[in-house]
């Protein structure tokens, strides 16, 4: 039986003027304190399940 495969991507939400709510894979500064720790939590959460 093959092993899983795990792959991780990124978005964030956010409410455009017109009101709707869109997705972007584009983080700005302001965003990159959060995705890095997303990215750390991910990382975690793959590595964990690859050792079983």
């Amino acid at each position: 039986m093959k092993e899983p495969f795990y792959n991780v991507t990124f978005a964030r939400s956010y409410r455009a003027p017109d009101g709707t709510i869109k997705d972007s894979e584009s983080f700005g500064q302001a965003d990159l304190e959060a995705l890095l720790v997303v990215a750390q939590q991910a990382k975690l959460w793959v590595t964990e399940r690859s050792e079983r």
